[in-house]
């Protein structure tokens, strides 16, 4: 059993002031909320794969090349779904690329894959499969290939516990939804637009199908405005796009921020972000300025995660702003006070009421319970545990406090 709150674990040693005759009691603790950042799961720093030297991540992004899951087309689905799952599991020697996600699980990790097709630079990478044309993102027959390989990376990764959110890529520079600056690729299209409107009923209706019960995200806040999917900012907080965060702001990603989440990455390689956000991890997360800057907009957008800055280096002068957005970033529950029976005859109930208050910029939003346990004083075994039920630890929305009885 997961426990959110593993913190509320309290020891029997508390009754060791008891005096007087043995009737119920109530034992009232108010922790001290800790001064240091937390390593919590599904939150904060994201580097990419496999990038875990982090002190905080627990959270992962996945750059798939589509080629290294379908080298050319693949007719039967089972020969497909396997080589999916040999890619997320880095069992196959023959690729390339690929992730070794084999124990991620194990190790408290979860990934957020994004497919992509073309890695734009001077030249281009590109990573179509060998049946397919370059930079086709618009034919029927790329369509038809499209739809069947969201089908199957859905079935290849349901149920998947090492699966925190599917980011929608493919189409794009780095599956980031724009084909800016490449006019002569594609005569007639709006190549500063992101998908085509009449293109994403096509896209959404395949990953709906796909992943019903995982958390979607798209690149812009304007695209799939009708769908319930979050938004990966891949240049957050840059000066330029205020209109994206006064988009992530306006809807927080089709039923809003409460329900879906935020993410990004905070880029250095375009439009003199050097005097806001810094120029690089380090100096994001070294100078007050900068830190101070991004934790605004963490907490403007509820951003639950960022990556790019996650690659910064661990020392003595990134400790404190690297602190400070990892506390801001996501959810972060502080109990302010416990209420439980000081004394609990065999058989009988222990009384227990808790306020917890959400410290941070954004809800948790999956549904794990919420966990209690009895320690023994001299082992610290738990003797006793238990999970609360009817709480719903999603509606814990950041600002707000919650008593549970």
């Amino acid at each position: 059993m997961r426990y959110i709150l593993s913190a509320l674990m309290f020891s029997l040693t508390l009754m060791s002031g008891y005096r007087g005759p043995l009737i119920a009691a109530e034992v009232v603790v108010k922790p001290v909320k800790s001064s240091v950042a937390l390593r919590n799961p599904l939150k904060g720093f994201r580097p990419d794969y496999p990038n875990t030297s982090s002190p905080f991540g627990t959270t992962f992004r996945s750059y798939v090349p589509w080629n290294q899951l379908e080298p050319a087309a693949i007719a039967n689905d089972a020969i497909a779904i396997a080589r999916i799952r040999e890619y997320f599991d880095g069992t196959n020697p023959s690729m390339t690329k690929h992730d070794d996600f084999k124990n991620a699980a194990n190790r408290g990790y979860r990934f957020i894959p994004r497919i992509y097709l073309v890695w734009a630079g001077s030249p281009d990478e590109l990573y179509w499969p060998s049946d397919m044309k370059n930079y086709d993102f618009f034919s029927d027959s790329f369509i038809a290939r499209m739809q069947n390989l969201v089908r199957r990376v859905g079935l290849a990764l349901k149920d998947d516990p090492r699966l925190a959110a599917i980011e929608m890529g493919i189409h794009g520079k780095w599956g980031e939804h724009h084909l800016s600056d490449w006019d002569s690729k594609y005569p007639g299209e709006d190549t500063n637009s992101a998908v085509p409107n009449d293109f994403e009923p096509i896209y959404s209706t395949a990953f709906n199908n796909a992943f019903p019960d995982t958390l979607i995200t798209r690149r812009y806040p304007k695209d799939f405005s009708l769908e319930n999917y979050g938004y990966y900012w891949d240049s957050f907080a840059h000066p330029d796009l205020d209109k994206e965060r006064d988009g992530i702001i306006a809807s927080g990603g089709g039923v809003g921020w409460e329900k879906t989440l935020i993410s990004g990455e905070v880029a250095y390689n375009w439009g003199g972000t050097n005097e806001y956000n810094g120029e690089n991890p380090n100096d994001s997360v070294t100078d007050p300025l900068h830190y101070s800057r991004l934790e605004k907009y963490i907490y403007w957008t509820h951003a639950t995660s960022l990556g790019w800055i996650a690659n910064y280096s661990v020392n003595s002068a990134t400790k404190k702003g690297a602190g400070i957005l990892q506390d801001a970033l996501g959810w972060r529950f502080t109990v302010t006070e416990a209420r439980f029976s000081d004394r609990v005859e065999p058989g009988g109930s222990m009384n227990l009421k808790l306020s917890v208050r959400n410290d941070g910029s954004a809800p948790f939003y999956d549904t794990w319970p919420v966990g209690v346990a009895l320690l023994d004083p001299a082992t610290l075994a738990p003797v006793w545990r238990g999970v609360m039920s009817n709480v719903d630890v999603r509606t814990w929305m950041p600002g707000s406090d919650y008593n549970y009885n």
